[in-house]
């Protein structure tokens, strides 16, 4: 017998053995079916002699989910030919309400471009959407892939660049967030609105800036607008209200501030977000949650960087900061009064890590933490905080070198708002230079109580 009619038999007998009404006999056969595929010999046979188009669509919905290599299978297909046909009502017209394995595949991690690229080989009609029960199109999983030349023949047969059936996602924003630069760029030479409401107001600017922490990709968004003569919608507002800027703020963002405000981000009507949502996403998408530095320098160097911009920060604002530390408990110091095991192990390694040139963490956590604070800025912590030097330190040694850096970090920041409300709670019956000493003598916490303080006595 030849290798052509041996495996062609072998294929013919498996699929009389499966009862497909049953899951498990299905899953049965997609084992042996890829094993088939995979010692396959002779010339491919056409599957539409032997599987009923139910069938193949089974086939590859499900040979796409499982962990097999779905490229096997679309190879072989491809060999032979196969075309998707869609199905047609009582008037001979197409139905494109249907969930096909361009749908089963998107999501897939390592996600297979060239296996969904292979996909639109078979289902290759373009003048149309397949949709699933989710609203997901064709045409958005091509966007989503960056699959340029797939995305030019559906725009080339009318296909509209702004279809809007994904929750929370265009098919710009879908290119965009994936980094597909070029496809995003040829969505928006062919109409697509780049200020368009995605879902509860918010348009792809506001979702970069709330819960995305690539700011390459926000570049990426504001050149290929240029690129295109779009102009960006720097000042839409959400349904609740707030600018991408106020977004970015309260996702502790300072990179994508930066953005914003070199982008042209109006300061004149800015506002602070509510403590409730201050570093949510921070939380939400950080896996270290021991951070505390991070968390702390990212808010204050946003406050130093809004105020360099003409931003007048007030202490209603200063105490949104500072309750949000509080409610993460930064202003806790019992750990930094906790003895590590090890005293001469933990001072080595604060030796070897260095806040900046020729000084090292345990040259600054010798000094008193209004003299430290003088030594360095805002930026050096943030840079030393994202730099993963301290992840390096077991749990014990990093939580108290984290709050450390936290309180030194604070103190300018809390002296500055505590002096004012001091003086403003003594009625300025002391002197300056008597509250200054007072206010020096005090931690982080009892600061932020007086600013408290002050701020009820406003009500």
């Amino acid at each position: 017998m030849s290798n052509d009619a041996k495996s062609l038999n072998e294929l013919k007998e498996l699929r009389a053995e499966v009862n497909w009404e049953c899951t498990k006999e299905r899953k049965k056969f997609l084992y042996k079916f890829y094993d088939l595929i995979n010692s396959w010999r002779g010339r491919r046979p056409n599957f539409r002699d032997i599987f009923r188009p139910e069938e193949i669509d089974w086939i590859l919905e499900e040979g796409v989910r499982s962990d097999y290599d779905p490229e096997k299978l679309l190879d072989l297909l491809i060999d032979t030919g196969y075309k998707d046909e869609p199905d047609v009502d009582q008037d001979g017209k197409p139905l494109w309400r249907r969930s096909t394995a361009v749908h089963a595949i998107r999501g897939r991690y390592p996600k297979h471009e060239s296996a969904v690229r292979k996909l639109f080989k078979i289902y290759d009609r373009f003048d149309s959407n397949y949709t699933n029960e989710f609203s997901v199109t064709h045409f958005h999983v091509a966007c989503e892939y960056g699959l340029e030349e797939v995305v030019q023949k559906f725009l080339d047969l009318g296909q509209d660049p702004n279809l809007q059936k994904v929750k929370s996602a265009s098919p710009l924003s879908l290119a965009v967030i994936e980094g597909h630069k070029d496809v995003a760029l040829l969505l928006l030479k062919n109409g697509a609105n780049p200020n368009l409401a995605i879902v509860e107001g918010s348009t792809i600017l506001h979702i970069l800036c709330d819960g995305y922490f690539d700011v390459e990709l926000l570049k990426m968004l504001f050149d290929i607008c240029d690129e295109s003569n779009q102009t960006l919608q720097i000042e839409a507002k959400d349904k609740f209200g707030r600018t991408p800027l106020q977004w970015a703020v309260a996702r502790l963002m300072p990179n994508i501030v930066d953005v914003l405000l070199y982008r042209g981000a109006d300061l004149s009507s800015f506002f602070f977000p509510a403590v409730c949502d201050f570093g949510y996403t921070y939380e939400r998408f950080t896996q270290n949650h021991d951070d505390e530095s991070k968390k702390i320098s990212s808010a204050l160097l946003i406050a130093e960087r809004l105020e360099k911009r003409g931003y007048e920060l007030d202490l209603h604002d200063a105490l949104t900061i500072m309750n949000f530390f509080d409610k993460y408990q930064l202003f806790d110091q019992s750990w930094i009064r906790i003895k590590c095991s090890n005293h001469e192990e933990f001072e080595s390694k604060l030796k070897n890590i260095e806040i900046r040139p020729s000084l090292s963490l345990y040259e600054l956590f010798r000094m008193r933490s209004d003299e430290a604070a003088k030594l360095v800025t805002v930026a050096d912590y943030y840079k030393l905080a994202g730099s993963g030097k301290l992840s390096e330190l077991i749990y014990q040694y990093r939580k108290v070198c984290d709050l450390h850096l936290c309180e030194i970090t604070l103190r300018k920041f809390c002296r500055r708002w505590a002096l004012d409300s001091f003086l403003e709670l003594t009625r300025y019956r002391l002197p300056i230079v008597c509250c200054d000493i007072i206010i020096r003598n005090l931690i982080n916490k009892d600061l932020f109580h007086i600013c408290l303080a002050a701020a009820d006595q406003h009500r």
